[in-house]
């Protein structure tokens, strides 16, 4: 017998629901059938099904919620831990260059004791969190230092591919570049920030 229940998730306000809405619906990919809509400050949620799948789906929103939740300050900032955004992006990544992308998109950020605080959306956040993890699959056997990897992934969660990055530093005079072997000739944010600008001017001019 298919059965209907019918829960709610208070979100603080109308605009946090709807962002938890967005990211319940992104993140549950797999879960069973349900319909969400707003009132107020609070997400309704009904959930059609079995007892026993209602009861799944339930907790697999109430997780999804709690970690979206938790990582919104009340004023507005996303504040997550380290192992928060790794679970809810399911990549791993460099803290010292989503903090640079994100200040590079104009966003105030900082990483602070295992936390990253930022005034960036939460959706751009896990976006470009799994764009670095994705870099960091794609260079694993580049012959690079720590500061290189920072500035490639950096770079590549704009939407910059590293071989780009390479030719376009090497250009600026910032690195120089043999096969997958790269070396800094500046500090690396010096570097993604002269690297990027240019990037920036070249799409501009096609």
């Amino acid at each position: 017998m298919i059965n209907k229940r019918i829960f709610s998730i208070n979100c603080k306000s109308r605009d946090i629901c709807q962002q938890l809405m967005e990211h319940i619906w992104e993140e549950g990919r797999v879960m069973r059938e349900l319909t969400m809509t707003i009132r107020g400050d609070k997400l309704i949620i009904t959930i059609y099904g079995l007892e026993h799948e209602i009861r799944e789906t339930w907790s697999r929103i109430k997780e999804i919620a709690s970690l979206f939740l938790k990582s919104i300050s009340k004023k507005g900032l996303v504040n997550i831990t380290y192992e928060e955004l790794t679970k809810i992006a399911k990549k791993p990544f460099i803290p010292n260059s989503l903090v640079a992308a994100l200040e590079l998109l104009g966003y105030s950020t900082k990483y602070q004791g295992n936390r990253l605080i930022t005034t960036a959306p939460l959706e751009l956040v896990i976006e470009l969190t799994q764009k670095i993890g994705k870099a960091l699959e794609s260079i694993g056997r580049w012959r690079i230092s720590p500061s290189v990897k920072k500035l490639l992934v950096a770079a590549y969660a704009l939407n910059i591919d590293p071989e780009l990055v390479k030719e376009i530093g090497e250009s600026l005079g910032v690195l120089k570049a043999e096969d997958f072997k790269v070396e800094l000739l500046r500090d690396w944010k010096e570097a993604l920030k002269e690297i990027v600008k240019s990037y920036k001017f070249f799409k501009e001019k096609l």
